[in-house]
């Protein structure tokens, strides 16, 4: 009893049939210390104890652990504050060695799909060595998981049934129950109050000998670290190497994250120690299914895409190797995937083995993005591949090809050092490569509906990375910063000159609805960006549809801010309207500035008498450009049916080299007599224009720096 009361500790949060595991603050992980402890020491087990000796020594332990913990908590932070200097590697150690002692690396529902593909490409070796199959381990596995998280809970919900039916009955008369709905009430009590839940045999009916390969017995173990800080609670603990404890004979798994952050490498070390021979090909299997799995996932995030993996490109002298390719529409994704295991070792007593794997996994991956994207770039409007023998594999035509973005991923979860990779001194990395875990990279793929979406929070999350005064320590922090802002990296601009933004709590919202995925609870609304119904349905339209420069064309929409997305939506609405009643087509434009948004957009309806041709509409969006002397201006046409549905959405960029010499007098006086007009019809309609107002005519500057300086309107 008293080890299922501990377990009580671990943070689980009850609701509904389900037990949530949080991290409230730092946990102390009093389950994972004492399952360390018994497996490391030699205990004289003591038979003759009462159950209130019981309940008394587990509270002691409680407590006493908590203190401990608190403590060694004081000394990290006191090490950091006065110990250690106010390097950079100071504050890192600090900071790495509070992550390392919180636990979770991915929400539960993604908890198969993670550990799934890696352990199916051992199944000769499972057979080998334990005399049972891949699938019957993950079926065991995902069992397991569920008892952890569940049991409990539907153990309690069967007995309060039970006690249901026994108070309906006459002065409650167990009697009447049926046989069979005893026996249930007694395993459900079992399940409920006992350690039967965390019997890993029962559950899971794997045999012995792999139990015990992921077990340790009482006295069997040792804690990795030495000296002083050898068996404190913040240190990595035995449960690492192996997430069982064997007790008189049976198997039991206590601890939630014990399970799902150790087992993979667990069972690992367990086949590399009875089988080293089968290093090498534990390392090439991993590598394939790794490989495989983030290529599987793009897969199901880019519908559509074209996917070419194990590229060599240079020459046989100089050969280079990329993990994966991935185009989709007018993009291209370099994808670097590293399987290698992240160290056990905490980051207070050994960070040099922490810089030396963040270098392995983050900047060697970071350096073959990169040089393959020199590659690509050099490469014109065709891309050799070869295969590993420099064959030549594919030549693949990228002249369509708008933004070209670089990924690593990584198989361990390194998430608040990949977050803000760029930022850290000790990684020489070149920009413009985002390194994230394929836990991120997994629940990416179940938050985005919209593949464009996706590729356009890349180039935002790219954009913050490379912000020096923006300072994010989760990945998810990126995301939850995306959904509120948009255009996130541009948040600095309301800070103080000279301030870095210190960016956290942007994903709560993003916990609470991925921890409900998947579960009978009832399930949260998605945190999205908020966007106008028609905004949305011209980006949905884009993703709908056959458009080769869909990427390019969403992402220059998308960088909208939430007023130009309104009062585009608005302006398509009152078009649409104004069309109905005229029958005659209408054009619209935006002008500014810089960064501001230059476009003329055409609202296409095949019942209009006057539609204009594509020739048409050229020369007016280049009249306007030449007017205001923009250096560039983006065409757009949304195509609606009779329903006002859209159907397509067109785009394509104008600039003074796609105009002929012989026309250049000709449009720029056309677009001055356009800009004249709205002036004047201001004027008529509104009277006197303010000096500091935009000027009517459309060129973005203010009416006393444009129209308001002279006199250009005849009366």
């Amino acid at each position: 009893m008293a080890v299922t009361d501990i377990s009580n500790f671990s943070n689980p949060s009850p609701e509904g049939d389900i037990l949530f595991y949080k991290q409230g603050g730092l946990p102390s992980r009093p389950v994972e210390y004492l399952q360390s402890l018994i497996a490391s020491t030699n205990n004289t087990i003591c038979l003759h104890v009462t159950d209130e000796d019981i309940e008394r020594l587990a509270h002691q332990y409680l407590h006493d652990q908590e203190m401990l913990f608190e403590k060694a908590t004081q000394y990290l932070m006191f090490r950091s504050l006065v110990i250690e200097d106010d390097s950079e590697t100071s504050c890192l150690v600090f900071e790495a060695q509070m992550m390392h002692m919180v636990r979770g690396n991915r929400y539960r529902f993604l908890q198969l799909d993670y550990i799934q593909p890696l352990v199916l490409v051992h199944d000769s070796e499972f057979q080998k060595l334990f005399g049972v199959s891949a699938n019957a381990v993950i079926d065991g596995y995902e069992r397991l998981e569920k008892a952890l998280s569940n049991g409990r809970l539907e153990g309690l919900a069967a007995l309060r049934e039970l006690f249901e039916k026994a108070g309906s009955a006459d002065e409650a008369d167990f009697s009447i129950i049926p046989e069979k709905d005893l026996r249930a009430a007694e395993e459900a009590f079992l399940e409920a109050c006992s350690v039967h839940h965390f019997n890993v045999g029962r559950i899971t009916n794997w045999p012995k000998t792999f139990m015990d390969a992921l077990s340790f017995a009482p006295g069997e173990a040792s804690f990795f670290e030495e000296g002083e800080m050898r068996y404190w609670p913040i240190v990595t603990l035995p449960i690492v190497d192996r997430p069982f404890i064997t007790l008189n004979g049976k198997t039991y798994c206590f601890d939630y994250y014990s399970l799902t952050d150790n087992f993979y490498r667990a069972v690992q070390k367990a086949i590399l120690r009875l089988d080293p021979g089968y290093s090498e090909q534990w390392q090439q299997r991993q590598k394939e299914a790794s490989e495989s799995m983030v290529e599987s996932v793009f897969k199901e995030m880019l519908p559509g895409c074209i996917s070419y993996a194990d590229n060599y490109y240079g020459s046989k002298k100089h050969r280079n190797e990329n993990d994966l390719l991935v185009i989709y529409r007018d993009a291209l994704l370099v994808v670097e995937v590293k399987a290698g295991r992240f160290t056990d070792a905490p980051p207070v007593s050994d960070f040099d083995s922490h810089i030396k794997r963040y270098k392995e996994l983050i900047q060697k991956s970071n350096s073959q993005c990169a040089h393959m994207r020199d590659y690509i770039r050099d490469s014109g409007a065709e891309l050799l591949l070869y295969d590993q023998g420099m064959l030549p594999k594919a030549a693949l035509n990228i002249s369509n090809i708008n933004r070209i973005f670089c990924l690593s991923v990584t198989m361990e979860n390194i998430n608040t050092y990949a977050a803000r990779a760029e930022k850290l001194g000790f990684l020489k990395l070149r920009e413009g490569v985002s390194c994230i875990a394929i836990d991120d990279l997994m629940t990416y793929r179940e938050y985005f509906d919209n593949p464009l979406e996706f590729l356009h929070f890349l180039k935002q999350r790219e954009m913050a990375s490379l912000n020096e005064r923006i300072a994010l320590n989760d990945e998810f922090d990126h995301l939850g910063m995306y959904i509120a802002h948009n255009c996130y990296s541009l948040e600095i601009d309301n800070a103080p000159k000279g301030e870095i933004l210190c960016i956290t709590g942007y994903r709560e919202d993003l916990d609470s609805y991925f921890e409900r995925v998947d579960t009978p609870l009832p399930q949260l609304e998605k945190p999205r960006q908020n966007m106008p119904k028609r905004f949305r349905e011209i980006i949905d339209v884009l993703f709908k549809s056959n458009n080769s420069q869909a990427v390019s064309i969403s992402s220059y929409l998308l960088d909208f801010s939430s007023d130009a997305r309104q009062q585009l939506s608005d302006d398509i609405d009152k078009v649409l309207k104004q069309q109905a009643r005229t029958g005659r087509q209408c054009a619209l434009s935006f002008s500014g500035k810089g960064d501001s948004i230059c476009m003329t957009y055409f609202v296409l309806q095949d019942e209009l008498h006057d539609a204009q041709t594509d020739q048409e509409m050229f020369d007016y969006a280049a009249s306007i450009l030449l007017a205001n002397g923009e250096k560039d201006r983006m065409m757009l046409s949304f195509r609606f049916d009779a329903n006002y549905v859209l159907q397509s959405v067109n785009a394509r960029s104008i600039d003074i080299d796609q105009i002929p010499p012989s026309r250049i007098d000709e449009l720029k006086s056309h677009g001055e007599q356009m800009g004249d007009f709205r002036v004047v019809k201001y004027k008529r309609e509104h009277g006197k224009i303010g000096r500091n107002q935009p000027c009517p005519c459309g060129s973005g500057r203010k009416y006393k720096k444009c129209h308001g300086q002279s006199n250009l309107i005849s009366s």
